[in-house]
This record gives C-alpha cells, sequence and structure tokens, in this order.
C-alpha cells in the first residue's frame, strides 16, 4: 500500500492552485484597527491532522464531531460564550471596519501569563493598556471610542 500522504487528496490541489477571492488593496490594514484583546474561557473543537481531517470531512462526519464537541462544554460556559459572541457582533456593528478582535483563552499560556500580571476575572477586554472587566458594554464602548482616534482613517 501507498504511504497515506504521497498522494494529497485532489481537492487540496485545486483550493492550492485556485485565485484568492480578494484583492490585497481592498482588504482593511490590521494597523488601522484597534486591537480589543479578550481574555476569556474559550469553547472550541480541535481538528485532526490535516490529512484525516479531509477523510474525516468527505465522510460527512467532521460537522457532527465538532457538534457534539461544542454541546460537551457545561451549560454555564456556553451561555457565556453565546453572550461574548453577541457582545462582539454588537461592538462590531457600532465601530464598524474599526477593530480587531483577538479572543484569549484563559488557560492557554498567554492566559496564564496575563493571571500573572492581573488579568484573573473574566471577561477581561484589553483596549490600548487599559482593562475592563466583565460585561458593562457601555464601559468597553467608551474605552474603544476614547482610542479610536489616535488610529489613522
Amino acid at each position: 500500500l501507498p504511504h497515506p500522504h504521497a498522494n494529497p487528496h485532489p481537492r487540496l490541489i485545486k483550493a492550492a492552485l485556485a485565485p484568492l477571492p480578494w484583492k490585497e488593496e481592498n482588504m482593511p490594514r490590521l494597523a488601522d484597527r484597534l486591537k480589543v484583546e479578550i481574555v476569556t474561557r474559550a469553547v472550541g473543537s480541535l481538528n485532526h491532522c490535516f490529512h484525516c481531517q479531509v477523510f474525516i470531512d468527505d465522510v460527512g462526519v467532521g460537522q457532527q464531531i465538532h457538534r457534539e464537541d461544542l454541546t460537551a462544554y457545561p451549560a454555564d460556559v456556553q451561555a457565556e460564550w453565546n453572550r461574548l459572541v453577541a457582545l462582539v457582533g454588537r461592538l462590531g456593528a457600532r465601530f464598524p471596519d474599526r477593530l480587531f478582535v483577538q479572543v484569549t483563552d484563559a488557560q492557554s499560556p498567554r492566559g496564564l501569563w496575563l493571571a500573572l500580571r492581573g488579568v484573573r476575572r473574566y471577561p477581561a477586554f484589553l483596549i490600548a493598556g487599559e482593562r475592563i472587566f466583565g460585561w458593562d458594554e457601555e464601559a468597553i464602548a467608551q474605552a474603544i471610542a476614547r482610542h479610536l482616534p489616535s488610529l489613522p482613517r
């Protein structure tokens, strides 16, 4: 039998050779956006190795596995995540094309580093050196508005 990695999947070759669906000059630059780092308990599902994931997706069970992974979280973690997703959506609508949102898992190495630096309540919003803990959307929006004028438009 040939090695499973010897012949890449034909779909992958097509994807690699396909033209990019966007023009780089039309993409917003990250330098023009305000970074908002959110430290929280992140919800996620892991993929398998690249080659196995293609096989799993092709047989149609990839989405089912991810759905089962995500529903395995406790209800309070899922509710907090859904609340955070809704909050980020509202902030994105309020400040369109002006924010770069980075979610940091509190249990990741960076999350641990931030905990050593005093970020121990979640969610924590880190905006240009300011720290806002909790769900006060207006306080978060005010911090964003304070720091947006310093960015080029």
